[in-house]
C-alpha cells in the first residue's frame, strides 16, 4: 500500500467524475479519502455508494469517512456508515474506515465489528480538539489501537488541519512538528499523513478576472519534508479544490456562474464568467489555455475538456462538470508534484 498524496473529497458527483477520469500512472499515486454526506433519501445514497464503487479500482486502497456533523446530528449516521462499509467490502473494494480519538464508544464498537470482516486496518483522523494537549495524543493512540486489537503497522495516522489563512502557515507547521514529535514509534504506523488546505471559502473576483492565491498548504508540507528534527516526514494531503466546510445553499435558487479553479505547482487561479450563463464557460476556457501555467491538452483529463471547449469542440457543460474538470487537473498535478517533488 504505497501512495504519495490523500485529497479529501465530498462524495459529490463532479468529484467521483474527476476520480473516475484519473490516469493510470495518477491513480497509483492517490488515496482518496471520501466524506459520505447526509443525504435526504435512500436511494441517494445507494446512488452515491455505487458512484464511488465504480470510480475507484478495486485493487486501490482508499479511506471512507462520514462528515463530521453529520454524525454529530443524525443518531443514524452510524448505521448508514456501517452500511455505507459493508456495501463496499461486499463489492471488494480496499476500503479503510476512519475513526478518532473523540468518536463516540458506539461508532468505535461499530468499527470494531468491521474490523472482524475486514483485513484492511483502520486510519484514525485527528482533528480540532485533538491538538489541545498534545501531551496526551500518543496514549490515546495506543489506548484506542488496543480497542481494536489492531498493531501500529495497520493503521494509518492522519493529521488533519482544516483549513487555515496564509498567516498561520507558520502556527499550523509548528503544531504539526511537535505532535509528530509526541508520538511515540510514530515510524511503526502504516502510514503518517498531513492534510490543510488554505483554499478560501470565497473568492472575490469579477467576471473573467484572473484571481490567484499561493498554495500554502503544499508550501507548510514541503517544510516538513526539509526539517531536520522531525521525526517522520508525512504524505501530503489536501481538500482539493474545496473549502473544507461546504456552504449550505440551495443551488435551485442560486445564481450560479461558470469557473474554473486550476491549481498550478504554486498557485491557484480561479477565474468565473457571468452568472446562469453557461456559454461563458467557454470564454474563461480560452483565457486558461493561453496562460503560460496551462498544463497542455495531454496533460489529464481536465484539460482536454479545457482545450476541447476553447476551441469550439466541446461541450460548456454545467455545475458538476465544472467541478470535474478542475478536481481532474488538480488530482494529476498534485499526484506527480508529491511523486516527484521539485518537478511537476
Amino acid at each position: 500500500m504505497t501512495f504519495c498524496y490523500v485529497p479529501i473529497l465530498k462524495s459529490k458527483d463532479g468529484e467521483l467524475v474527476a476520480l473516475r477520469q484519473l490516469d493510470t500512472n495518477s491513480i497509483s499515486e492517490v488515496a482518496p479519502l471520501i466524506e459520505l454526506q447526509e443525504r435526504s433519501r435512500d436511494s441517494l445514497l445507494n446512488r452515491t455508494l455505487n458512484s464511488i464503487k465504480n470510480s475507484w479500482p478495486i485493487e486501490q486502497s482508499f479511506y471512507l469517512d462520514i462528515d463530521k456533523d453529520y454524525l454529530l446530528s443524525n443518531g443514524n449516521s452510524t448505521n448508514v456508515y456501517r452500511s455505507a462499509i459493508n456495501y463496499l467490502l461486499e463489492n471488494n473494494l480496499k476500503v479503510i474506515p476512519v475513526t478518532g480519538l473523540s468518536r463516540s464508544t458506539d461508532f468505535n464498537l461499530m468499527i470494531r465489528d468491521i474490523l472482524s470482516c475486514s483485513n484492511n486496518g483502520i486510519c484514525i483522523r485527528m482533528q480540532d480538539s485533538d491538538w489541545q494537549n498534545i501531551s496526551t495524543i500518543s496514549s490515546t493512540i495506543e489506548e484506542l489501537s488496543r480497542s481494536f486489537s489492531l498493531e501500529n503497522h495497520d493503521i494509518d495516522l492522519i493529521l488533519d488541519y482544516g483549513s487555515f489563512l496564509p498567516d498561520q502557515a507558520g502556527i499550523i507547521s509548528t503544531s504539526a512538528i511537535a505532535t509528530i514529535n509526541s508520538i511515540s514509534n510514530i515510524n511503526e504506523y502504516r502510514n503518517l499523513i498531513f492534510v490543510s488546505t488554505s483554499f478560501p471559502a470565497r473568492f472575490d473576483a469579477e467576471p473573467y478576472d484572473i484571481v490567484r492565491q499561493r498554495r500554502f498548504e503544499y508550501e507548510v508540507w514541503q517544510g516538513l519534508r526539509d526539517n531536520h528534527d522531525i521525526q517522520r516526514v508525512p504524505i501530503f494531503g489536501d481538500y482539493a479544490t474545496v473549502h473544507p466546510f461546504l456552504p449550505n445553499i440551495d443551488f435551485r435558487f442560486t445564481k450560479i456562474a461558470p469557473k474554473i479553479k486550476y491549481a498550478t505547482d504554486s498557485e491557484w487561479i480561479y477565474l468565473r464568467g457571468i452568472p446562469r450563463v453557461n456559454e461563458t464557460f467557454r470564454d474563461i476556457c480560452s483565457k486558461i489555455i493561453n496562460l503560460d501555467e496551462y498544463a497542455g491538452p495531454d496533460y489529464s483529463w481536465g484539460d482536454r475538456i479545457i482545450h476541447e471547449c476553447a476551441t469550439n469542440n466541446g461541450s460548456v457543460g454545467n455545475p458538476r462538470s465544472w467541478v470535474s474538470i478542475g478536481l481532474n487537473h488538480h488530482l494529476t498535478l498534485v499526484s506527480r508534484q508529491c511523486a516527484n517533488p521539485g518537478a511537476v
